[in-house]
């Protein structure tokens, strides 16, 4: 299974995306703890602040998640190309 051996590339990436997703959360938070742009104003005096929350933090970690999964595939392609010298 993919995922079942330590050390197995979807272990890896599956615990990029988790390190993603929790910097995406801490982002969003700082952006609504900071009401940075006036956001956080915005959203609490807004009809449907639940859903813009969930907006904001959906599109971050959608964004960052894979981001960082990127970052962990290239750094499996630099792992072997530094056991060959």
């Amino acid at each position: 299974m993919l995922l079942g051996r330590p050390g197995s590339v979807g272990r890896a990436l599956v615990q990029h995306f988790l390190v993603g997703t929790f910097a995406a959360l801490l982002l969003g938070g700082g952006v609504l703890l900071y009401d940075i742009a006036g956001l956080a104003t915005l959203i609490a005096n807004s009809e449907r602040g639940g859903l813009a929350v969930f907006l904001l933090f959906f599109g971050l970690v959608t964004t960052f998640g894979p981001i960082a999964m990127l970052f962990g595939v290239m750094g499996i392609g630099e792992e072997r190309d530094s056991d060959n010298g």
